[in-house]
């Protein structure tokens, strides 16, 4: 409760009295109110946050970023970690998770980012964390349109099904942001599931799975500083050359 914030602020205050203090850790954040804590250990002792704690192994640490731990503290979802933990892994490819992530930021998405971006999350495995990257806490309007525990628990094999699916699609459907007007489509339904040997129920998941792509591009237009993307980005090229070297 907010009880928390003034609790730190004593503590902060108190340990500063006694020992120079040159940084501080969170070791865990997920609410407002130890968000309010972490800012309150700040003030108290005149020291940055450098780390926050993601688990409870002492490997658990990420580097502390301003925009994602704004981003968490109002439940908006945390864009920056999701860029760091797919450019993380071996063999991705940086240019298209650039230009992806360039479209979603400017509120734009297509089928054809959808694909590319579950062919990431599939090789990263579970995807209750990254629509909780995407989307922080799930708006009522999106648990109500596609299930969203149901999606939060979509498993990679399925992920690389609806990438099968994209691969049936023609060019106007995959870079069109209509999409779920075009798929309104029986016929169309029909055709993408014979010719990806999936159901039409397949089909009409990945529809739902397209829709909170595209809620999160509306969050990422609404939240993100261009400027900083553009500095995420240039690390994940950075990182590239160095992996190649």
């Amino acid at each position: 409760d907010s009880s928390i914030g003034q609790a730190a602020m004593d503590q902060a205050g108190a340990f500063k009295s006694r020992v120079e203090v040159g940084s501080v850790i969170i070791t865990k954040l997920d609410g407002h109110a130890k968000g309010g804590g972490a800012l309150a250990a700040v003030a108290a002792t005149q020291s940055p946050i450098i780390f926050v704690g993601t688990g409870e192994h002492f490997n658990d640490f990420e580097s502390f970023n301003t925009h994602s731990f704004v981003s968490r503290l109002l439940g908006l979802g945390d864009f920056f970690r999701l860029i760091d933990r797919a450019t993380a892994l071996e063999n991705t490819d940086v240019d298209a998770q650039k230009q992806a992530l360039t479209e979603m930021s400017q509120g734009r998405c297509t089928m054809r980012t959808v694909a590319e971006q579950l062919r990431t999350y599939a090789r990263m495995g579970s995807m209750a964390d990254m629509v909780t990257d995407m989307l922080g806490r799930i708006p009522k309007a999106a648990q109500k349109n596609m299930q969203a525990n149901k999606l939060m628990q979509m498993d990679p094999d399925t992920m690389r099904k609806y990438v099968v699916i994209t691969q049936s699609m023609t060019e106007e459907e995959l870079d069109t942001d209509k999409i779920v007007k075009l798929l309104n489509s029986e016929s169309r339904v029909r055709r993408l599931a014979r010719g990806s040997g999936t159901s039409e129920e397949d089909v009409n998941g990945l529809i739902e799975v397209y829709k909170v792509f595209k809620l999160s591009a509306e969050n990422m237009k609404r939240m993100i500083d261009p400027n900083a993307l553009m500095k995420q980005m240039e690390k994940m090229g950075s990182m590239e050359d160095a992996i190649g070297g």
